[in-house]
């Protein structure tokens, strides 16, 4: 073994060594403390593709696995070394002069130069000078394909580019227009014996399908991310040592890059759940609910889509209060253990009510599966500030945890990877940010390929956010994602174009029930869509009481009447203004007092409440904590900590509180709104059972 390190190795020797086997030197990172020492490319194309590897085998289920095999037309042994050759000739472009001559030390373009492998920058064009070395990938790499594994030119160029993009964007058309090194054959050759060392490695099989451009498109965007990642994971220097020794191929990717692959991916995260086969059944998976069993509309949905097959659409339309979010997470815990999925992500539509489901959830999976790591990150905006994730934070499997659910560091670190947990709570525009021309947009799509996609409230989207959903959902049957959908009031046209936006089949309206409700909707892009009728729950008497008068003053009277004897109320507002208006009120009228000396409210400081979105992100939390722990459900860890019967309690909001939120007010007041949010909004009165006998 050879040490071309500069400080250590013979000059004689390492000269000897470059003038035979020029392509060994060439480097593919340095140190940003010590500038002398390298990371040989060689070495980094093998520790990404052998992490590609890793992957596959440990991380992707078999469900994904079959796939790629199959757009392959490969066994999944071949897909396997096929993904992590192409994953290891990402970097290649970095075996060029405009890579070479701008980061290497000293030391090392000296002795470039001596055997001719480097020249001055002035002998080439400024494309050749300045190109991005993942562009340089894309230029190089698509004649090596067609000349050594006998693809035709337009496959082996869109694998190509597909790698080029590694850092984010894909090459564009015209990206490697003028690049030429050609005056320089040593260039070229170097970049082929890179090809044939790395080839040798991972032996790549045939690959002979005919691509219909749906199957390639998917193929290229799962590409693309998956390499994204092991690159990621291969450029971590701590657990990638930099080495600039010179080891034969072979023998670095067994004695190195095999076992440092192994250790990071356990250590960041990567292995933990999977699924076993196992389906629980309901009255098991919310015993810590105690839950008995399920109620009628729930066992109904249970019955018609237990064994929906994958890849498949369910619509879930009934009141609120009903359940639909335990029977959302009970058929997605048990599609994944049928169809061998690799997670879900739960996509809500506001951060506040993605704060309350990441607690939910966590029980869910805690409960469930006590014996395994659970991967959970929360991802929106301000989730980097969430204190309980905080709390959860893990940096490396290894270190103390007081829960076997965690959120690792390395997935929370940066949004566009946090999608690649097995298990996620966040926000809907998450996903919607995998169909937008955004940086790793495919990471984020490989990161919800496989898996099961819960959106609640998806009668709340606008016309613009409605047509990146129907396209999200055409990439989701694409790469193997289930997905279901709750509303409380979805219209008829809305649901029609989300089966077809799925499945490309028209959902035909029943002529003897034309507008079912409650209803489930299943639909598959090999069968035909249906609607059926769920059992209607028992009618309610819902009383709406009109103020003639809706100024802030007339709302005090009002609320003055109604909690005369203690309870608990929410005033709602379609402004911020508004309710700020309204909330000053209120609490001027409990800081003053009457003639009769008595309190304008009698109510105290910290049961009247002001909850809009616009509150910094520091001061939101804890209102949000707190309107949670009044009003939601009691929780082991807190109890109940709503207000006494006798006692009166306020909150003064915007539609932060009206979908999603499992709120329960006694009495609301809302300014006037659409009647599907008005429904919403009165989902939130009398919504969990009774606590005592004195509540309104």
């Amino acid at each position: 073994m050879t040490s071309i390190s500069g400080y250590t190795a013979e000059l004689d020797q390492a000269k000897h060594n470059a003038q035979r086997m020029p392509y060994q030197w060439l480097y593919a990172k340095t140190d940003r403390q010590n500038r002398d020492r390298i990371h040989l490319l060689l070495y980094h194309l093998l520790d990404v593709g052998t992490v590609a590897h890793a992957m596959w085998q440990q991380v992707f289920t078999l469900s994904f696995r079959q796939q790629m095999a199959d757009l392959l037309g490969t066994t999944v042994v071949e897909a396997g070394q096929f993904v992590a050759f192409v994953a290891a000739l990402h970097d290649l472009g970095k075996a060029s002069p405009a890579y070479q001559n701008k980061y290497a030390p000293d030391w090392l373009r000296d002795k470039f130069k001596e055997v001719g492998t480097l020249v001055e920058p002035w002998h080439y064009n400024s494309a050749t000078q300045q190109c991005p070395h993942a562009t340089v990938t894309t230029w190089a790499l698509s004649k090596l394909l067609m000349e050594n594994e006998g693809y035709d030119n337009s496959f082996a160029q869109k694998i190509s580019v597909a790698l080029g993009g590694h850092h984010g964007n894909w090459p564009g058309p015209y990206a490697t227009e003028g690049i030429n090194d050609s005056a320089f054959p040593l260039w070229d050759q170097m970049r082929r014996d890179l090809y044939r060392e790395t080839r040798s490695v991972f032996t790549p099989p045939p690959i002979t399908t005919e691509f219909t451009p749906y199957d390639l498109n998917t193929l290229l965007t799962l590409l693309s991310g998956l390499t994204s990642v092991a690159d990621w994971v291969g450029s971590n220097a701590r657990y990638f040592e930099l080495k600039g020794d010179v080891i034969e191929a072979g023998k670095y990717t067994t004695e190195t890059a095999i076992p440092a692959a192994e250790d990071a991916l356990k250590r960041l995260g990567w292995l933990g759940w999977q699924p076993t086969g196992v389906v629980r059944d309901f009255s098991q998976a919310y015993a810590y609910l105690n839950f008995d069993k399920p109620h009628t509309v729930q066992q109904e949905i249970i019955d018609a889509a237990l064994d929906a097959p994958t890849s498949t659409l369910l619509i879930v339309e009934a009141p609120t209060g009903i359940g639909k979010t335990e029977i959302a997470q009970y058929l997605t815990d048990a599609w994944l253990q049928k169809h061998n999925g690799r997670g879900f992500y739960i996509a809500m539509p506001t951060q506040a009510t993605s704060n309350q489901m990441y607690d939910r959830t966590q029980q869910f999976l805690a409960h469930n599966y006590p014996d395994d790591l659970i991967n959970i990150p929360l991802a929106h905006g301000n989730a980097m500030f969430d204190h309980k994730q905080a709390n959860m934070r893990l940096n490396e499997v290894g270190d103390d945890e007081a829960s076997r659910v965690v959120a690792m560091s390395w997935f929370v670190e940066k949004s566009k990877q946090t999608l690649l947990a097995p298990f996620g709570v966040g926000t809907v525009d998450q996903t919607l940010l995998g169909i937008l021309q955004t940086r790793h947009f495919f990471v984020r799509l490989l990161g919800l390929s496989h898996k099961v996609l819960i959106f609640d409230e998806v009668h709340a989207y606008d016309a613009y956010m409605s047509t990146l959903f129907e396209r999200l959902l055409k990439w989701l049957r694409a790469i193997g994602t289930s997905v279901i959908m709750l509303s409380a009031t979805l219209p008829t046209a809305t649901r029609q174009k989300l089966v077809k936006a799925y499945t490309g089949q028209d959902l035909l309206p029943d002529p003897e029930n034309p507008l079912p409700y409650p209803a489930l909707t299943i639909a598959h892009p090999q069968r035909p869509p249906q609607t059926i009728p769920l059992t209607k729950p028992a009618d309610e008497t819902l009383h709406l009481n009109w103020l003639s008068n809706n100024s802030p003053e007339a709302i005090l009277d009002f609320l003055r009447t109604e909690l005369a004897d203690g309870g608990c109320a929410a005033v709602i507002c379609n402004t911020v203004k508004r309710a700020q208006a309204i909330f000053k009120l209120l609490d001027h009228a409990r800081r003053h007092t009457g003639t009769d000396g008595a309190p304008l409210l009698d109510i105290k400081k910290e049961n009247l409440i002001l909850f809009h979105a616009r509150f910094p992100f520091a001061w939101r939390a804890p209102i949000e904590a707190d309107v949670l722990a009044k009003f939601g459900k009691p929780d082991k860890e807190n109890g109940d900590q709503r207000p006494k019967p006798h006692e009166r309690a306020i909150v003064v909001a915007t539609q932060v509180i009206e979908q999603s939120l499992d709120l329960d007010f006694d009495v609301m007041v809302t300014d006037l709104a659409p009647i599907d949010l008005l429904l919403q909004r009165a989902g939130r009165l009398h919504r969990h059972a009774l606590r005592n006998e004195s509540r309104h």
